[in-house]
């Protein structure tokens, strides 16, 4: 769903599918809305409601204009150039407390009859949004009659002097500086000048686009001051030359001067780039001025320069011909060609003012200018019409704002009736105080300012009839509260200000009886609560929120009975914790006995392996050593045989195989020693018997060369017997491994 932007305040408008009118979130207004809700086309709808909220109405109607390219029958984008013509901003009335219309870019054509105004209407999707477009416009037709009404009034201008007043930060510009001396030169030249610092200076407190809307239609010279390029391009500068540009289109005699100072002329805005421009810093500036606005304008003239009479002279021939012909042409509803004629009329004579007003009868279409008297709308700002005015003399001028004035007392005499007829039928504070204002609007006709006085009576009276019935019905603190301020805003209307101490004194009461009322409501809840609270936390955010009743009921008590289960659960809660941090610390040091046990375990097979392994080992170098033994005991057998009588020699060659015999058994015993394998026992034991029985038969070798001898054998027998005892045990242990 796409959101638009209020046309009034830029709030939100939530816009449902098929919807024609939406109300704003922020100012309650209801406002038209576009065809296609698409979040595209809602982003160019804000988009140009932006520009024109910003009071840039050119570039609001370009957005507008951009969007009817692509669907010339978009209702709201006609309406929205409209508004942008008319230069409409909604501003908050205080008294309506509603956005209504102000004008800044006043058209001499009404509203009513603009075309796009027209095309609004017919492309309007449905009733409801056609009669808003009505009511809307119809709003805007009131403001637009008044300002007319202000415009007709004030005298004509020569000159308009168009620049920025204030800067950025609020203080005064150079460019209002340099406009102020050429002002006071201008008119030392005889010039009626629009210079707003000046013109407007009396009319603080009021709609200044009255007055600038006279100026900018009866001026023929617009001088448009600047001394920075973003000066030309503010937005109520640019408000004011381009709609003088504007006036210009339609009258070419018209001239607009781009006067700058210390900035290139190429830096001047874009529309001003066909234009003569003058820079201020030249020397001889303010004399070319004056002399062109003398070209332009004119020389103030005498009454009787201006007052040229109906009949024409003797010296213009062909005017009178021409002025038959030309009312002939009205009489017959000829608009174009009666105009033909009183154009070439002022071919001959500018200021012959009977043409002039011809002209006015031809636009107006009318056929006499007697029937002038008898148009709907006043032209008091129409161009010929004020040509005529600025060419006739005082008996003529008095006349032809006669009709002008005949015009505006009826339509003032209409105006009237209605608001009458209204104020009859009037019942709210709001159609009261519109009423108010629209009789103030008449500027005094006739009994008016009674009338307002009355209305406004009747509004204050209305207000205070539904204020005393609010106040009735009232139950509520907020609503008393209320009802006080509407009352003191009264300022003092009837009993207004003893009504407002008796709500704000029952605003006070209803205070009393609402918060009793909710410490009982909070005081129930937190008992319920209390009842079924089960944790620490509950119970000690009770006992604080019992203590922050401040001694309510029994609720010191409570809060205490509450701190009593917070400590109780605690202490249960505590007791639990060391309950299951000592199971956890059992469970622990089971878990690293195990752990040690299994470890133990794991080393115990481990060095058993090891010991086996080595244990082969050894055993196979065990093995290894028998072959080197028998050789040994062999080579000694034969050596004994053959030398048996030489002991040194059989000594000689057995002692080192002796030796050598022995290493392996050494090796075996030291490096075994250690280990409590049976094997290694075994080869222990077998080593030392093999070393102690080879050092005994070497001995018995040396001494006696020829044998062993008997006592040698026995040796030997007790040592092999001791041999075969030594292996008993380690035999058994290797049998049980």
């Amino acid at each position: 769903m796409a959101v638009l932007k209020c046309k009034m305040c830029a709030g939100n408008i939530q816009v449902a599918d098929g919807a024609t009118l939406g109300t704003c979130e922020s100012c309650g207004s209801t406002s038209t809305l576009p065809k296609a809700s698409d979040e595209r086309k809602a982003n160019l709808f804000n988009r140009a409601n932006h520009f024109r909220r910003q009071n840039d109405f050119d570039k609001s109607m370009q957005a507008y204009e951009n969007i009817l390219n692509e669907d010339s029958a978009e209702a709201e984008a006609h309406w929205g150039i409209v508004l942008s013509r008319y230069g409409i901003e909604y501003v908050e009335d205080p008294v309506l407390r509603r956005p209504i219309p102000t004008c800044h870019r006043v058209q001499s054509e009404s509203i009513l009859n603009d075309a796009d105004y027209l095309a609004a209407l017919e492309h309007a999707p449905d009733e409801s949004a056609r009669s808003k477009y009505k009511d809307d416009a119809k709003e805007i037709s009131e403001v637009q009659k008044g300002i007319l009404a202000i415009s007709s009034k004030e005298q004509p201008y020569d000159v308009f002097i168009c620049y920025k007043e204030t800067a950025e930060d609020g203080s005064r510009t150079k460019d209002s500086a340099l406009a102020q001396d050429l002002y006071y030169q201008l008119e030392k030249e005889g010039h009626k000048v629009f210079f707003s610092r000046i013109s407007l200076e009396s009319k603080l407190g009021q709609q200044y686009e009255p007055y600038i809307f006279n100026a900018l239609n009866s001026a023929k010279v617009m001088l448009v001051i600047g001394t920075k390029p973003e000066y030309f391009n503010a937005v109520w500068v640019k408000n004011e030359w381009s709609r003088f540009l504007a006036l210009m289109k339609k009258d070419r005699s018209r001239l607009l001067i781009p006067c700058y100072r210390d900035m290139d002329a190429y830096d001047l805005p874009e529309e001003m780039a066909m234009l003569q421009s003058q820079d201020m810093g030249r020397i001889g500036f303010m004399q070319d001025i004056a002399h062109g606005i003398k070209k332009v304008a004119g020389s103030a003239k005498s009454d009787i320069a201006k007052g040229s009479s109906a009949a024409p002279s003797s010296a213009e021939p062909g005017v009178e011909s021409l002025m038959k012909r030309g009312f002939f042409a009205l009489k017959n509803s000829e608009w174009n060609e009666a105009n033909g004629f009183f154009d070439r009329v002022l071919d001959i004579n500018a200021e012959y003012t009977p043409a002039h007003v011809g002209m006015l009868c031809a636009e107006l279409g009318v056929k006499s200018e007697a029937d002038l008297a008898n148009c709907g709308e006043p032209f008091g700002h129409n161009k010929n019409y004020l040509n005529a005015l600025s060419c006739a003399n005082a008996e003529y001028r008095i006349k032809l704002e006669g009709y002008n004035q005949a015009i505006e007392n009826r339509i003032a005499k209409t105006m009237y009736d209605q608001l009458v007829e209204d104020k009859n039928r009037a019942s709210t504070e709001g159609e009261y105080q519109n009423l108010a204002r629209r009789f103030r609007d008449m500027n005094g006709y006739a009994d008016t300012e009674a009338l307002a006085d009355e209305c406004e009576a009747m509004a204050l009276k209305v207000q205070y009839d539904w204020l005393v019935q609010a106040r009735n019905k009232a139950s509520t603190e907020k609503q008393y509260q209320d009802l006080a301020r509407q009352f003191r805003g009264m300022n003092g209307y009837a009993d207004t200000e003893a009504l407002a101490d008796e709500c704000e004194a029952m605003a006070k009461k209803c205070y009393i009886i609402s918060s009793e009322k909710q410490k009982r409501q909070q005081y129930e809840r937190l008992v319920q609560v209390k009842n079924n609270a089960s944790t620490e936390e509950e119970c000690q955010n009770l006992a604080g929120q019992f203590r922050n009743m401040k001694g309510y009921a029994n609720t010191a008590e409570l809060a205490i009975e509450c701190d009593n289960k917070y400590h109780a659960l605690k202490q249960s809660r505590e007791e639990r914790e060391r309950v299951l941090e000592a199971e956890r610390i059992e469970k622990e040091r089971i878990e690293k006995e195990r752990q040690a046990e299994e470890h133990k375990k794991y080393k115990e097979e481990q060095e058993r392996k090891r010991k086996a392994e080595k244990a082969k080992k050894l055993f196979l170098m065990f093995l290894c050593s028998i072959p080197p033994l028998l050789a040994n005991i062999l080579t000694w057998v034969l050596l004994h045989e053959y030398y048996a009588d030489d002991v040194w020699s059989t000594g000689g060659v057995m002692i080192p195989g002796i030796g050598i015999t022995f290493v392996p058994f050494i090796i075996l015993h030291f490096v075994g020693r250690d280990n409590d394998n049976g094997f290694l026992v075994v080869i222990k034991r077998i080593s030392i018997i093999v070393i102690v029985i080879m050092i005994i038969s070497s001995m018995i070798l040396i001494a006696d060369p020829r044998g062993i001898g008997g006592t040698g054998w026995i040796i030997v027998l007790v040592m092999t017997l001791a041999f075969i005892l030594g292996l008993v045990k380690p035999l058994r242990n290797i049998w049980e491994e």
